[in-house]
């Protein structure tokens, strides 16, 4: 448990529960420790890893979502940049024929060791469009839409998460 004789804490209350802010020796950790339910809710390690216990049952590294569009893919010709409908960390998304897109991060990731999960909506066959994410750089990668036997096509709506 955290909290042990020794280690530092500071106790306050946040609507009828105790809450404590504690640094953990043993467990080379900082963070927030509910008294009341006995459980951890945040913690931060020594390499920077955060913890978190939403759902999981017992506390577990977070992994981030670093960047997320929602962007029309259709409308645009080659070398234009996308309509984006909302967004987090992509500076532009960029036209790369049909079906092809670039998409630029604002931020750059660390490295590219990140995974790009997409999807897409094809409104003339009001169909699921598979979406695949490849040459992928720390600050950019493109996606295609085009399913196996298939060729490419511009998908009114496109969904993609960065996660590392």
């Amino acid at each position: 448990a955290y909290g042990n004789t020794g280690e530092a804490q500071i106790h306050f209350s946040v609507v009828s529960k105790d809450v404590y802010l504690y640094n953990s020796t043993s467990a080379n950790r900082i963070g927030i420790y509910d008294s009341t339910n006995a459980k951890n809710l945040l913690s931060f390690d020594t390499s920077a890893n955060m913890y978190f216990n939403s759902g999981y049952g017992t506390e577990a590294i977070g992994y981030g979502v670093r960047a997320w569009a929602n962007f029309s893919g259709s409308g645009t010709t080659s070398g234009q940049n996308t309509l984006i409908r909302k967004s987090g960390n992509v500076s532009s998304i960029v036209d790369g024929g049909v079906g092809y897109y670039t998409v630029n991060l604002t931020n750059a990731m660390p490295d590219l060791n990140y995974a790009v999960v997409a999807s897409a909506y094809y409104s003339t066959n009001s169909e699921a469009w598979p979406m695949t994410a490849y040459t992928a750089s720390t600050s950019s990668f493109n996606l295609i839409g085009k399913p196996p036997g298939f060729n490419a096509v511009d998908c009114q709506f496109v969904y993609f998460a960065v996660i590392r």
